[in-house]
């Protein structure tokens, strides 16, 4: 709780003429914090696990089981019939919104390269 609260002190990145140098040296400060934990933890340690790689493999995983569950939705329950009667005011195209085989995120870096 102190560490975080202490961040609240440093303020933007380009609040200040220092701004970014405090924020560099304390993601700096969180990274060998992390590399001690990694060196206690040795073989068993977790840590290894968290790159770029694993995150984008783990996150391609994702996509495929979220899309392999949709996929089992539709083959359980058929799209209803489209209502003669009830109609959309504004047609829009969805096409944009099919998001099978991809990846829709934002995000940001959690460490130092």
């Amino acid at each position: 709780m102190i560490w975080e609260s202490s961040g609240l002190q440093l303020g933007m990145v380009n609040e200040s003429a220092d701004g970014l140098l405090k924020w560099d040296a304390r993601a700096r400060t969180v990274a060998r914090l992390c590399e001690n934990k990694d060196e206690l933890g040795g073989r068993d340690s977790v840590l290894k696990f968290v790159d770029t790689s694993s995150v984008a493999r783990d996150m391609i995983s994702i996509i495929d089981a979220w899309d392999e569950w949709r996929d089992g939705l539709e083959n359980q329950h058929p799209p209803c019939q489209k209502s003669k009667i009830a109609k959309p005011i504004v047609e829009k195209d969805t096409s944009a919104l099919d998001t099978k085989g991809k990846l829709v995120y934002w995000g940001f870096s959690y460490g130092v390269s």
